[in-house]
């Protein structure tokens, strides 16, 4: 089942492994980690037995593309546009459709699962919470410092099921930026907040060594490998 690139309404989409798969990982990428899902999907394969398809959805815009809602600048000028809502919609009226007409996808049969690393972990985490499709999700180094983020979880529930990985780097919240250095508390407010949850079935949180950019690949990769374990 080889590595195959499909464009779904306007937006390119790279498929790799067994698209017959019960186990289906929707990672959202930016242009920044073009190298790395090769990487994470050879890594991937070598360390689980469990059959898998792994789509990886192309965003241009990451910082709008990606963010839940709009927000300041939290580090250089650029602000966060919120047009995550744009890309969530595509996920869901066209992306899945389009995969199901394509692929002959019986998408019901199939243990739909999502994950992403920095703030494509956090938008991840926020389909996951908005569209109630997915059993489970990884949300690596997310950026569980975006403003107003937490505030969200407070008012949101996970479907019934759900399993979650949560991972960070021991120093990603050692840093000067206010905002940032948030990130370390919420992750581990997240945790507390999954693990009294009637509804998930299963949450961890990972520590990694380093910081924010440290092995991105690897981390990425331990995250759908506890998926699909």
């Amino acid at each position: 089942m080889c590595e195959r690139r499909i464009v779904i309404g306007g937006r390119g989409c790279q498929v790799y492994g067994d698209e017959t798969a019960k186990n289906v990982i929707f990672w959202f990428t930016g242009e920044h980690e073009k190298d790395t899902i090769e990487e994470v999907y050879q890594q991937l394969k070598e360390t689980t037995q469990v059959s898998f398809c792994l789509i990886a959805c192309e965003i241009e815009d990451w910082n709008a593309q990606l963010s839940p809602w709009s927000a300041p600048a939290v580090y250089g000028k650029e602000g966060f546009a919120g047009e995550g809502a744009e890309t969530l919609e595509w996920l869901e009226k066209e992306c899945l459709p389009g995969l199901e007409n394509i692929y002959q996808m019986k998408l019901e049969e199939k243990r739909l699962l999502i994950g992403g690393y920095s703030l494509s972990g956090l938008f991840a985490m926020w389909a996951f919470y908005e569209l109630g499709i997915f059993t489970g999700a990884a949300a690596c180094s997310a950026s569980f410092w975006f403003p107003g983020w937490m505030e969200y979880t407070k008012q949101h529930m996970v479907r019934k099921k759900s399993r979650i990985y949560l991972s960070l780097g021991i120093k990603e919240e050692k840093t000067r930026n206010p905002v940032m250095a948030t990130v370390g508390e919420a992750a581990r407010g997240m945790y507390q907040q999954l693990s009294e949850d009637m509804n998930v079935e299963k949450v961890t949180l990972e520590w990694n060594p380093g910081n924010h950019f440290t092995q991105p690949a690897e981390r990425t990769m331990k995250g759908f490998a506890w998926l699909l374990s």
